[in-house]
């Protein structure tokens, strides 16, 4: 572990503020519902992530990685845009116009998600930079292609090369659009973009992603084992992936797994090391933020009821 835990002040009101607007805007019907998000701890996650967040930045961040678990169900793992890539496509093209205008963005009443994207787009200008809401819709655009790939590498049934894999998770975990959330204080654009900085990005991100394939794992083989028939056409755990590519047994798999996240949080303490000594102080917040969320992710990962206490099988076996 990067960092030793730490939990924002205000966690208790963001949880309670963020269960609330995302039962405001339809996604709470009944009680199990409303478990089912609770259940994702990510008024938790949030909290650990971004210690020192100011309130209104917490709450955003907050509604946001509750309102995108709900999306990653409903859109991504389930429905007909989890395996048809032009409606998965199609609903992306839709969500990335209301972050790039939600003033003029039309509000779609058959789509759930419309009128709380447009919201979140709108808070998070208030209490942004443009250069920072920039770097939000540009990490937004970097997920929903990671999810393209995938449902379009499953609907060919190609498997990838753990290089190939290891870019689409880089995608796939949605780190992008939550770290340009951490960054309190706008960093110079020539410092974030920096070579350094930026694989201290992508490694944050990775070891998250990893982190969260490792987590998930037990869910998703329990739920192979309730729907055998249904797995998707090519691995997207990394556990599953080593299996496939190299015949690894599961333990071995794991295994590896853990050796190759292991690897990627080395190199962000590396680089972490290689950066802090000249950063400015928004660089060392931001530097410092990715710290706290490698180690948000693996704590909520161990506890969360998302993993430990699943709702039963569904019709398409789920992603993380």
């Amino acid at each position: 572990m990067p960092d030793p835990p730490k939990i924002n002040d205000n966690f208790e009101e963001c949880r309670r503020r963020g269960l609330n607007w995302i039962g405001e805007n339809g996604f709470c019907p009944d009680d199990a519902a409303r478990l089912r998000v609770a259940g994702t701890d990510s008024a938790e996650w949030c909290a650990q992530a971004m210690p020192h967040a100011s309130p209104e930045r917490l709450q955003v961040a907050t509604d946001w990685t509750y309102l995108m678990f709900v999306f990653d169900d409903l859109f991504c793992d389930t429905g007909e845009s989890s395996t048809n890539t032009d409606a998965f496509v199609a609903a992306a093209a839709r969500i990335m116009h209301l972050f790039e205008a939600p003033d003029g963005a039309t509000t779609d009443p058959a789509n759930p998600f419309t009128a709380p994207i447009r919201d979140l787009a709108l808070r998070v200008r208030r209490c942004a930079t443009p250069a920072q809401v920039r770097r939000w819709i540009e990490g937004h655009r970097t997920w929903l292609l990671g999810v393209a790939w995938q449902i379009a590498a499953q609907s060919s049934g190609t498997p990838l090369s753990l290089n190939d894999y290891t870019v689409m998770r880089l995608g796939t975990c949605a780190g992008l659009p939550f770290a340009a959330m951490m960054e309190e204080e706008e960093v110079p654009a020539g410092e974030l973009n920096s070579p350094k900085v930026r694989a201290l990005t992508e490694a944050a991100c990775l070891t998250a992603g990893r982190d969260n394939d490792l987590a998930s794992y037990g869910k998703e083989f329990w739920y192979a084992q309730q729907t055998p028939d249904t797995r998707p056409g090519i691995a997207t755990n990394l556990v599953d992936v080593l299996m496939d590519l190299y015949g690894h047994t599961r333990d071995q798999a794991l295994e590896e797994a853990t050796r190759l996240r292991d690897h990627t949080t080395h190199l962000f303490i590396r680089l972490r090391e290689q950066v802090l000594p000249t950063a400015g102080a928004p660089l060392r917040h931001y530097v410092n933020a990715l710290g706290t969320c490698i180690r948000a992710t693996i704590d909520i990962g161990l506890t969360t009821a998302r993993y430990t206490n699943p709702p039963p099988a569904r019709s398409t076996s789920p992603q993380a």
